[in-house]
């Protein structure tokens, strides 16, 4: 396996889950729902940043624009959309971080990950949890 597409390819879907946020913010009716997806969106949006930053020190090219990863993300083809409700938005942003967690710990299976590389996904991973905690926590509060 090629480590630098394994990043380019967690990287892109870091960048889809700004885009999913940045979206959904724009669309939440309640300011806390708003604000909070902002956040997240800036969260990914750093991810992906290091990401890059790691397929440059891997040699590899970043990929930019629409890719594979991006098109293959589940919720592309569902995007949010006006008239979605908060709570709507809301576990879908919450499946989101779930899957992306979920492909951290597939690319982590990958034999013969360099050290580094495997600390930056796992950070990655943390951060999907962790940004998946947080938007649990306000599900209780969206009606």
């Amino acid at each position: 396996m090629d480590v630098s597409q394994l990043v380019n390819d967690l990287m892109d879907l870091e960048r889809a889950g700004e885009r999913r946020c940045t979206v959904a913010a724009a669309l939440a009716r309640t300011p806390q729902l708003r604000a909070e997806l902002v956040l997240r969106g800036a969260e990914h949006k750093a991810e992906s940043e290091r990401l890059h930053h790691l397929v440059v020190e891997l040699r590899g090219t970043p990929h930019s624009g629409e890719t594979t990863a991006v098109l293959a993300d589940p919720l592309w083809f569902s995007p949010p959309v006006e008239g979605q409700d908060d709570r709507e938005l809301l576990e879908a942003c919450i499946a989101d971080e779930e899957a992306n967690a979920a492909r951290c710990q597939d690319a982590l299976r990958v034999e013969g990950l360099p050290e580094h590389v495997k600390k930056v996904i796992q950070q990655c991973m943390a951060a999907a949890n962790s940004r998946r905690e947080n938007l649990l926590a306000l599900r209780a509060s969206v009606q």
